[in-house]
């Protein structure tokens, strides 16, 4: 706990002291006295509700991160898919034109063979 903390928590107390001072004379506690502990147990559930905000923030952000990386994740498979598409429509070409030149090749032996 800083100083600036506690100084703070004291003004409060302080100022609540002062505010009702008047309202109660024959009091001999005041009510708004508080202890150290309970002091101390107000700052520690400050800092804990300020830790919480902090890991949802964290938390918020590595989930972005997650879907920003499945995202490209996603484009790079859809490139690689385009990719391999287009790799099957040029071997597909290809033997398409391997199977004509067998043909063209088998005809013109034939031709030659009837030739003789």
């Amino acid at each position: 706990m800083t100083k600036n903390n506690s100084a703070d928590i004291d003004k409060l107390v302080e100022t609540l002291n002062n505010m009702f001072e008047g309202l109660s004379s024959d009091q001999s506690k005041n009510p708004f006295e508080v202890s150290f502990s309970a002091r101390l147990g107000l700052l520690a559930a400050i800092i804990t509700t300020l830790g919480d905000a902090l890991s949802i923030v964290a938390a918020k952000a590595a989930i972005e991160e997650e879907i920003k990386s499945n995202i490209e994740a996603q484009k790079d498979d859809k490139e690689q898919e385009e990719k391999f598409n287009n790799m099957q429509t040029q071997i597909d070409k290809i033997q398409e034109q391997l199977a004509t030149m067998q043909h063209d090749t088998e005809n013109l032996k034939r031709g030659s063979d009837w030739k003789r």
